[in-house]
Parts: C-alpha cells; sequence; structure tokens
C-alpha cells in the first residue's frame, strides 16, 4: 500500500467510524501524518492562517481618554470613511449559497460552524487573570464570491472582530486592512489558511498574515496602508485528539502556527471539534504570558427561515411584488446590520417591511421609532460600543438614503462627502447624498442621524 492508499483508508476509517459507530473517530494522527509527511505521500503547501487569530487580551480604548481630553465632542470630518458610490436600491439581493451535499465527516468547514448567530462562550485565562468571553457571527456577507463571517469578541474592553470563512477551500481568517476594533471587513487579499480541506491532505502549510493592528494615537482612524505581510507555518499535530473542556470530552483537530512578530516569536494551538468549532485555544508571544481559552458554552443559532417564504408568510399576495434591497459589501450598512429589507410597490407609493430572524415588520424611514426598534433588535449597545460606533451611525444614515431614494422613485447615487462627530455615549453623522431619477437628473439631499448610547434620538431628512 502506497502512501496516497494508506492515508485514503485512515480517512475512510475516520468517516465510518463517525458516521457508523458511536464512538468519536480514533485518533488517526500518526498514520495520516506519515503518509502526508513520506516522500511522493500527499502535497504539503498552502497560504494563509493568522496570528490575529489568537486570543485577545483585555484592554480599553484608547481613544476614549482622547475624547474626555478633548472635553466632550470630538469633530472628526470623514473619519474612517471615505466616500463611495451606491448601490440601487431596488435589487434583489442574492441569498447566501446553499451546500450541495452535507459535510463529510473530514470537511474543514464542518469543524468551524459559521451560521449567523453562532455563539461561544469562553473562560479565558492570561496569567493570573480571568476573563468570559463570548464570541458570536454578527454577519455574513459575499465579498468577491467568498462568504465572509464577522466574529464579534466581547470581553471586558471593547468589541474586536476578525472575519473568517468555512468552504469547500477549508477554514480561513481574512485579514482586513482596518482595525481590530473596526466591524467593516476591508479586504486585503491577505488571508490565512487555519484548516484545509480535506482534513489530513496537508500535514504541514505556510500562511500569511498581517502585523498587529495598532490604532494611531490622538483621534483617527479608518483604512491604515497595508504593511507587508508576515509569513508562518501550520503543522496539523492531531486528528480525533481527545480533549477534555470543563465536564466534556470533545474529538479534535489539533493545528499549530507559528509566527514571528514583531514582539517575538507566536505559538498558537487549536483545537477544533465538528459541529462546535474552536474547543480550546493557547497562545504564547515572546516572553509574555500565555493566554488559554476554552469552551464553556457553545449555542448554535436556529436555521435561517427562507425570506421569501416569511415574507409570503406575512403578506399574503403582496409578497409576490416585493423586492430585496441589496446591501453592497463595501458599504458600512451590510456590517452592521443582520436585519433586511423588501421593497412593496403600491398605488399610493411604496411600503417598507423589515425582516429580522423569522419576524417582519413594517418600516417607515420617517419614523424615529422604527429605527428605535431596529437598533434593539440589533443589539447595538455591546456590538458598536468602543471606538467605531460611527460605523453604526453611518450605516443608519445610508440605510436612510436608499429607503428615502426608493421613496422618491429615484435611487441613492453617492455620498458627497461626510462628516461624524463622536463624544461620550453619542455619535452625530451628517451626509450629503446624491440622487438620481429616471430621466437622469440629480438631486441632492442631507441625512443626519444623532445617537445617544447606540440609540437612535434623531434621523433627518433635509432637516426633517
Amino acid at each position: 500500500m502506497n502512501a496516497r492508499d494508506e492515508a485514503e483508508a485512515a480517512f475512510l476509517a475516520a468517516a465510518l467510524e463517525e458516521r457508523l459507530g458511536a464512538l468519536p473517530p480514533p485518533d488517526l494522527s500518526r498514520a495520516i501524518l506519515r503518509a502526508s509527511r513520506r516522500p511522493g505521500g500527499l502535497r504539503s503547501s498552502g497560504a494563509g492562517a493568522s496570528a490575529e487569530a489568537a486570543a485577545v487580551p483585555p484592554r480599553r480604548s484608547a481613544l476614549l481618554a482622547a475624547v474626555v481630553l478633548l472635553g466632550g465632542i470630538a469633530v472628526v470630518g470623514g473619519v474612517a470613511i471615505a466616500p463611495r458610490d451606491g448601490v440601487g436600491t431596488a435589487v434583489a439581493a442574492p441569498q447566501e449559497p446553499k451546500p450541495e451535499k452535507a459535510a463529510g465527516p473530514m470537511d474543514a468547514a464542518a469543524h468551524f460552524p459559521l451560521a449567523l448567530g453562532n455563539r461561544w462562550e469562553y473562560q479565558e485565562v492570561i496569567g493570573d487573570a480571568t476573563r468570559s468571553v463570548e464570541v458570536t457571527v454578527t454577519a455574513r456577507v459575499a465579498v468577491d464570491g467568498v462568504v465572509i463571517s464577522q466574529l464579534t469578541t466581547i470581553g471586558d474592553g471593547d468589541p474586536t472582530f476578525a472575519f473568517w470563512s468555512a468552504d469547500a477551500r477549508g477554514v480561513r481568517h481574512h485579514a482586513s486592512d482596518s482595525w481590530t476594533i473596526d466591524p467593516m471587513f476591508n479586504a486585503c487579499k491577505v488571508e490565512g489558511l487555519v484548516l484545509p480541506s480535506p482534513i489530513g491532505a496537508e500535514a504541514e502549510w505556510t500562511w500569511q498574515t498581517l502585523p498587529p493592528q495598532h490604532f494611531p494615537k490622538g483621534v483617527g482612524g479608518g483604512r491604515r496602508k497595508t504593511p507587508d505581510p508576515i509569513e508562518g507555518k501550520a503543522t496539523l499535530l492531531g486528528v480525533g485528539e481527545q480533549v477534555r473542556v470543563g465536564e466534556q470530552t470533545f474529538s479534535c483537530v489539533h493545528v499549530r502556527t507559528d509566527t514571528e512578530l514583531p514582539a517575538g516569536s507566536c505559538v498558537e494551538h487549536l483545537y477544533f471539534a465538528r459541529g462546535v468549532g474552536i474547543v480550546r485555544r493557547t497562545s504564547k508571544t515572546g516572553e509574555g504570558p500565555e493566554t488559554c481559552r476554552e469552551l464553556v458554552k457553545f449555542t448554535p443559532a436556529m436555521p435561517r427561515p427562507d425570506r421569501d417564504h416569511v415574507l409570503a408568510t406575512a403578506l399574503g399576495d403582496a409578497g409576490k411584488t416585493c423586492t430585496w434591497i441589496e446591501l453592497p459589501a463595501a458599504d458600512d450598512t451590510a456590517w452592521v446590520l443582520r436585519s433586511e429589507f423588501a421593497l412593496e410597490p403600491r398605488q399610493d407609493g411604496v411600503r417598507f417591511h423589515r425582516l429580522f430572524g423569522d419576524r417582519i415588520a413594517a418600516f417607515d424611514p420617517a419614523s424615529l421609532a422604527d429605527f428605535q426598534a431596529l437598533a434593539h433588535d440589533e443589539d447595538f449597545g455591546p456590538r458598536m460600543e468602543g471606538l467605531f460606533p460611527q460605523r453604526m451611525t453611518v450605516g443608519l444614515a445610508r440605510l436612510c438614503a436608499r429607503l428615502r431614494a426608493a421613496q422618491l422613485g429615484q435611487r441613492f447615487d453617492r455620498d458627497n462627502g461626510m462628516s461624524v462627530e463622536i463624544g461620550l455615549g453619542g455619535t452625530k453623522t451628517t451626509l450629503p447624498v446624491s440622487f438620481v431619477a429616471e430621466d437622469g437628473s440629480r438631486t441632492a439631499h442631507e441625512i443626519v442621524v444623532r445617537t445617544r448610547n447606540a440609540v437612535p434620538v434623531a434621523v433627518l431628512f433635509d432637516g426633517r
């Protein structure tokens, strides 16, 4: 039996044991790794994981102190967001593609489920300090044909955001050309292959990541100049490895990553359990303390209902005339909103409906109460606090622009610059916009959104 036959036999044994047996898959690490490393055996190359996948240590907002020193509201003209072209409002937004077949036992994606709303609760120990950490999938957006999941981590500091994908290519961490405290994904074509698929096809592989994303001194933000990527090495150390976490024992895939960071050598161990995700993660950089994060509870989200079916159930035949409003991946709105919006044409104008989970509610862009209900459902308080609350207010302003343009029978074409004010507990966005009518004529408008404690207190269109 040659090396490839031996590896395939190991894979088949794992599949049969998991599918037919009551016991977890056996530890096939030695057989798989031996076959992978033999001359002429399975290939051993690849690209991409990330040092940013390491546990995020607790920290406090540097900008908050800066804002306090400035005494109230700091005005940041066009901070973090550059004007970009708008997208037509009444365009049906495609739903995520459904998998063609059930994931096999050795599919990497099955070991990191990234459904919208999935939540992991961890206990994290850094030296002598212990804290609780919650990680939630808070957005899923198609970017250049790849569905990118936004993972929001909430501990005892500012929320932090990381971006992952899990598909037929494997599990990948995607570096963002923004700060870890920024909820918006800015693609920079640097991605880290954390777990190749099928598991065992690679014994060792190289990957790329970006240096740590330190926030600049003073008040500012937004896109940074993309630094040169760092190349590291990942090694598959175990398959079917038994890992006890709390009162549970998981059969895990064990991956080690090695990265040379400015702060020193970073060694990270990740343990993936099928159907659950990361159950343990340890990391140590240079002479710093080890960070160990262990799973306390995994709560999978309920399957998302078909949005057209929910709309038809709520509206009857009127649901057939509706179109879904597209929120482009290059816009803040796509990364801060989980709600979806449908436009219903009527003889007296248009009406909007907001889908959240399995609920449909009427939405009036002239109603402050409807924006406040949106903020409550979106749980903006814990998700958007910290250094980038402007993403929320800009996102709401752009949403208002799309809906208002549709009311006028026009389309939101583009921003004409903006200003953002960030204060203690509140933000204000002033968004000049351009609408285009069917005959090509343009009209200029202004949208102002003010929030207090992550709740809109004013949403104004041309001062009303």
